[in-house]
């Protein structure tokens, strides 16, 4: 199987109805970055960075989503889809991301980012038996100069609430319109990345688990007691 899931409801209940409720996926990470003739291990230095991480959960309704990325910094995401602002809470500090102000001011206009550029893009349509039902399944491949993306998306098995490719950093979505658009409000099954940019290094991203229920609008909430990092008061 290329995945496996753990289901805590029928198939009937959620197909061609949004989804509300919270996906976990389990992720690998493995390679090694070149830097000045020496050769190191990309696993440790992305968690000295604080950019390792083996499990990522999200929470998600028509309001926004939470996300929880386990990376040993206690963060939580929070993107509010109507504002669409991003929110990084950590324990002592709160950073608020305009994304709006994003899309006008997009640094991939002064910054050579040809490498970035999708060179070919194909897709392929599969049949995927999942919890004793056939789950209709969209291939997407994408190749770059120095890398490579597979994301397996479902067509039908569950909608989310927003039309958003949800496993990237919020940043990125702005740049990679053409993918999100092919991804549209379809759950993404796995994910696949390899580069050789500067080294190598592959991603898998794996969905793991999925749980219907209702997200409390607590969920949304940003602490009082929390600055951002210009010093200006946030909800208070």
């Amino acid at each position: 199987k290329l995945f496996f899931i753990i289901i805590l409801f029928s198939y009937n209940s959620i197909q061609a109805q949004n989804f509300e409720g919270e996906l976990s996926y389990t992720v690998k990470m493995d390679g090694y970055v070149v830097y000045k003739s020496d050769t190191l291990q990309l696993r440790d230095k992305m968690i000295r960075k604080g950019e390792y991480f083996d499990s990522l959960n999200i929470k998600i309704n028509d309001l926004g989503y939470v996300k929880k990325i386990n990376n040993g910094k206690d963060e939580t995401v929070i993107l509010n889809f109507n504002e669409k602002k991003k929110y990084i809470i950590t324990e002592k500090e709160l950073t608020v991301d305009d994304l709006n102000f994003r899309n006008i001011y997009n640094t991939k206009l002064v910054t050579d980012y040809s490498h970035d550029e999708i060179i070919e893009l194909t897709q392929n349509d599969t049949i995927i038996n999942f919890n004793n039902a056939e789950i209709k399944a969209n291939r997407i491949t994408i190749k770059k100069k120095y890398s490579k993306e597979i994301y397996l998306i479902s067509h039908d098995f569950l909608k989310l609430p927003v039309k958003r490719n949800i496993l990237i950093s919020e940043d990125n979505q702005i740049y990679d319109k053409e993918v999100e658009d092919l991804i549209g409000s379809n759950l993404i099954l796995k994910y696949t990345m390899t580069t050789t940019l500067l080294g190598y290094m592959i991603v898998d991203i794996e969905l793991s688990k999925i749980e219907q229920k209702e997200i409390p609008i607590s969920n949304f909430e940003i602490p009082k007691h929390i600055e951002d990092k210009e010093n200006k008061k946030i909800n208070k």
